[in-house]
């Protein structure tokens, strides 16, 4: 019979390993360049069932700048599957003329990158004292979330909503509904949007 050696590991090791991985990991997330990557890998998780939303928008936006008869504003009457807040498709019209994949790729990259850019100038409010440590959790809850609103879905009437289309700052409070109808996401982005800038974010 074969004989068993056990070996007995040092009560001390463990918990310094531990340590020194739980400290890397908390400087990963204080840094400033977090937001921006986990923002990019989440991204990229969706590009293989992109721009679901985006189709909406284009058509509103070459709508709402065109003469046609059924054009203009009246295709709120015309288009009830449209039923989105003119400043979405006030903010599309600069992509009009784009090829489709090539306009929702533009605002998918925009949207995108609004999210961290929002979240790292939060710093810059007065009388809003937020943390390294706040602010990449923030950013490890709220990334998820704005990625598939930016890159699957790119819906951009739930993405003005966090900024002054929705009447409140992120850390404010609920957010006010600028659009809605069958294209809108609805209540559940800006609930998870409200919910990750102002649960971690709140100084104690």
């Amino acid at each position: 019979m074969s004989s068993v050696t056990l070996t007995k590991r040092s009560p001390g090791l463990l918990p310094a390993v531990e340590r020194r991985q739980l400290l890397f990991l908390l400087r990963w997330l204080e840094s400033a360049w977090f937001p921006w990557v986990w923002m990019t890998l989440c991204a990229v998780a969706h590009v293989g069932h992109a721009l679901v939303s985006w189709h909406f928008f284009d058509t509103g936006a070459a709508l709402l700048s065109s003469d046609e008869a059924g054009a203009g504003l009246h295709l709120y009457a015309i288009h009830p599957q449209l039923q989105i807040a003119p400043l979405a498709f006030l903010a599309t019209t600069p992509l009009d003329g784009l090829a489709f994949w090539l306009s929702g790729a533009i605002a998918a990259v925009t949207i995108a990158a609004a999210a961290p850019a929002m979240l790292l100038s939060l710093s810059l409010l007065p009388g809003l004292t937020i943390s390294n440590r706040q602010r990449g959790l923030a950013a490890a809850v709220l990334m998820p979330v704005w990625a598939e609103l930016a890159v699957h879905y790119t819906h951009l009437d739930d993405a003005l909503a966090p900024g002054p289309a929705g009447g409140r700052h992120p850390c404010g409070g609920p957010f006010s509904t600028p659009g809605g109808g069958p294209a809108a996401g609805g209540g559940r982005w800006r609930q998870a949007v409200g919910a990750g800038f102002r649960s971690p974010m709140r100084s104690g």
